[in-house]
């Protein structure tokens, strides 16, 4: 089903990330091992699927000082925390993205006349997961025990990936 992007949010670590305009969003990809020999008699090589990786995760939109989600970003970098996080897509495709994501850059920029944006960087640790949106919570729940031991509300608050 064909839509457009309004109504999509950004959430990481419960918090929505305001002023998007732009999210680049998981990029899966597979590492290949390459298994061809020498005895290979038809001169193609051969692989086998090796680790995948869940990619990164790129957001960019207007600055927004008020944005606890923007403000949570940074926080998280200089903490060293992997995230919850969910992409939602509009209501009408009711799919969502949930992902652990471990924040990487947050930087500013602005020109004469235009407004101040902002740039950020999630780099996707282990699983992503697609899923009803209806269903995010039951993923995020997932994720956390996974990355801090913690039950949801405890790791809302700011787990740091490392239990």
């Amino acid at each position: 089903m064909k839509s457009r992007t309004l109504g999509s949010k950004l959430f990481a670590n419960a918090k929505k990330i305001g002023g998007v305009r732009t999210v680049n969003g998981v990029d899966i990809s597979a590492e290949t091992i390459d298994k061809t020999t020498w005895d290979n008699e038809d001169g193609y090589k051969s692989f086998d699927p090796g680790f995948i990786d869940g990619g990164e995760v790129t957001v960019s939109g207007l600055y927004d000082n008020a944005s606890e989600g923007q403000s949570s970003i940074m926080t998280a970098i200089e903490a060293g925390y992997v995230l919850p996080c969910h992409i939602d897509f509009p209501t009408k495709i009711g799919k969502s993205w949930v992902f652990a994501g471990a924040p990487t850059r947050f930087a500013t920029g602005f020109d004469m006349n235009d407004a101040i944006t902002f740039d950020a960087t999630f780099k996707v640790s282990g699983k992503p997961y697609i899923c009803a949106t209806s269903e995010v919570e039951t993923y995020i729940a997932q994720l956390i025990d996974v990355y801090t031991g913690e039950t949801s509300t405890t790791a809302q608050t700011g787990g740091n990936g490392n239990g």
